[in-house]
């Protein structure tokens, strides 16, 4: 190999790991355990072979977080082993990390950067043992509204496969651009996108030139959510002069999931993908279904910061609904956004109490798990102090979590 995981675990520390350990700093274990069945013929895509497979593996991820209104970012640890029944073949096992740095100048643009390394070793009989790979993206989102986001990114991706016997190893370097579009409502979600891909590799029957278009939308109510996926690729292999080939993968999958408690919750997926060479059927449908658990613990949750100006104060139940308040002195308004209202900036405008120089609404709110925060003069998206844990949006931003168990029950956080 030419690179090492040790070298880019230790390189991207240096970059954020050190001032991640400063007091704004949160550290988060996820676990995922599951029991997965596969079975099907060969996608040459990915390299699959024929055959079932049995498996239980867990997943653990270790997440150092850092960051600010505008700047933020991550380092994770991502470490997996399955153990295969006893006719699936060897455990397979994989490391990786991941470092993102995202910049958020205001709510309508995000700038994404990561890098990744990860290792796995495969299970069964392929003409590789292993790959090592190394990926370097760019993206960016722009908000046309609080709902709707374009999207566009590039990501290169350098993989080195190594073989047990000896011979030469092979390389492949991808380049890959996609744009697109997400939609994100009170309660739905929606996505599509598409770009060119193109893949150049040391073995020469791995090249190819192709192109993705990617589909997918989901459905939250309470504690209960469906995401549906789709995509269908294309693949010119061959080049130069010679024969060439064009491979097509279409594949759907689904997953559903109860978030039983705020750092428990079950799941249950599936996924089918369908292999055409040249417009026929090159293999058996491949299935993939899996069933298992997620475990969230915040080992270090981030710290409430000292506001000497500014204070929010958690939400309290009446008979008539949820009360949220804000409070800083020189505002000039003040909108309470959120999961429960589409995070329409408009929709649930605070207003002043003179006397207590506070903001406040009441909101009518039924059992469910809600994120939430505040929108100063319509510009500043400030995350609730009050809450002793954050989420994150995924978009540069902190919200706070609302947990009603009841209608007459809460759990703020």
């Amino acid at each position: 190999m030419s690179f090492k995981i040790p070298a880019a675990y230790l390189l991207a520390g240096l970059l954020i790991g050190a001032p991640s350990l400063g007091r704004a700093a949160s550290l988060k274990l996820d676990v995922n355990a599951s029991a997965q069945s596969e079975e099907g013929g060969d996608a040459v895509l990915d390299d699959r072979v024929s055959g079932a497979r049995r498996a239980f593996q867990v997943a653990p991820e270790l997440t150092l977080a850092w960051g600010s209104k505008v700047l933020a970012s991550d380092l994770r640890l991502t470490p997996s082993l399955d153990v295969p029944s006893r006719r699936a073949g060897k455990p397979l096992s994989s490391l990786g990390g991941a470092w993102r740095l995202r910049v958020s100048p205001t709510w309508r643009t995000q700038l994404d950067a990561r890098l990744r390394v990860d290792h796995i070793v495969f299970d069964r009989t392929t003409p590789w043992s292993g790959r090592t790979a190394l990926s370097a993206g760019l993206n960016g989102n722009l908000g046309l509204s609080k709902s709707l986001y374009l999207t566009g990114g590039y990501t290169f991706t350098r993989s080195d496969y190594s073989q047990d016997s000896p011979g030469p190893g092979r390389q492949d370097r991808r380049h890959s651009l996609r744009g697109g579009l997400v939609w994100s409502g009170s309660a739905l979600w929606m996505s599509t996108g598409a770009g060119p891909k193109r893949n150049r590799s040391t073995t020469p029957a791995y090249s190819y030139d192709g192109f993705q278009i990617d589909l997918g939308g989901g459905v939250q109510s309470g504690p209960f959510s469906l995401d549906l996926q789709g995509s269908n690729e294309w693949r010119r292999y061959g080049q130069g002069d010679g024969p060439s080939s064009v491979w097509r993968s279409l594949w759907v999958s689904a997953e559903a999931t109860c978030q039983v408690t705020p750092y428990l919750s079950v799941f249950a997926g599936a996924q089918r993908e369908y292999g055409y060479r040249d417009g026929q059927r090159a293999s058996r449908p491949w299935t993939f279904t899996s069933a298992g658990l997620r475990v969230s613990l915040p080992l270090r949750p981030t710290p409430q910061r000292q506001r000497s100006r500014e204070d929010v104060m958690r939400p309290h139940f009446t008979e008539k609904g949820w009360v949220f308040r804000f409070r800083r002195p020189g505002v000039r308004n003040v909108h309470l956004i959120g999961t429960f209202s589409g995070w329409n900036p408009k929709a649930y405008a605070l207003r002043f109490v003179p006397d207590r120089e506070v903001w406040e609404i009441l909101v009518p709110l039924g059992p469910g798990v809600y994120e939430y925060a505040f929108l100063v003069d319509g510009q500043e998206w400030v995350a609730p102090p009050g809450a002793p844990v954050y989420v994150d949006d995924g978009f540069g931003h902190q919200n706070g979590v609302l947990v009603i168990e009841s209608d007459e029950g809460l759990t703020a956080r």
